[in-house]
């Protein structure tokens, strides 16, 4: 299977899995809810060195499993965009991971309220994605040396949400939120030739994120 594909795959696998698991919840009578967001993904760190901001969208599936603690299944994707100067590539960094949401003011349940604050964390995979490139030193024949970044690390991140709700089943969230993954630096040796070795490769991939997004209420 092409690389370029696999990320995507396992991202959705991942989430079709869980939307699978918590609809047989919502049978038996509990609650979940399905949420979406997009926005803005800024590199952090070394990482801003490499990359400018791009797009960013993600969807989860929630589960409320006891009184203010939720289960959260998550999967998305920034989209970094290459950098002004330097030639490295369009990257996506796909994320998968199993996380825990907290309410810290309000209470989002069976009767929505018209406000709540959120803390989020959670751990799972992160897949680095690169379109193809040429290094600096690519040797000027054909067929052209191509290059192309494919890796997987394991995934951290926080988050703060901001929730208001819409009607009884529909609110909006505003989410800020930081991820944060070590990679080998020998992996990214390849983007750091591309810069002519001008920055040094990097030990970990650190990306914050501004969201807004909406969630539904299923059984509501």
């Amino acid at each position: 299977m092409d690389a370029r594909h696999m990320s995507r795959m396992v991202a959705a696998l991942f989430l079709a899995c869980a939307l699978t698991a918590e609809v047989g919840l919502a049978q038996q009578g509990r609650a979940l809810s399905l949420r979406f967001d997009g926005g803005v993904a800024t590199p952090m760190g070394t990482l801003d060195d490499f990359f400018d901001p791009g797009p960013s969208f993600g969807a989860m599936v929630v589960y409320p499993f006891r009184n203010q603690l939720s289960l959260v299944f998550k999967t998305d994707v920034d989209l970094l965009n290459n950098h002004d100067y330097w030639p490295v590539p369009d990257t996506r960094l796909w994320r998968y991971e199993l996380g825990v949401e907290a309410d810290v003011l309000g209470l989002f349940g069976q009767e929505m309220e018209n406000y709540g604050v959120r803390l989020y964390g959670g751990l799972g995979g992160m897949s680095m994605e690169s379109d193809q490139f040429l290094t600096e030193f690519a040797e000027p024949v054909y067929p052209y040396p191509w290059e192309e970044l494919f890796n997987t690390y394991l995934s951290g991140s926080a988050a703060l949400k901001l929730g208001f709700g819409l009607t009884e089943v529909v609110s909006g969230w505003l989410t800020g939120q930081i991820h944060w993954s070590p990679v080998k630096e020998s992996d990214m040796e390849i983007l750091s030739e591309a810069t002519s070795f001008s920055m040094e490769p990097f030990s970990s991939a650190m990306v914050g994120s501004l969201r807004l997004g909406f969630s539904y209420l299923l059984g509501g």
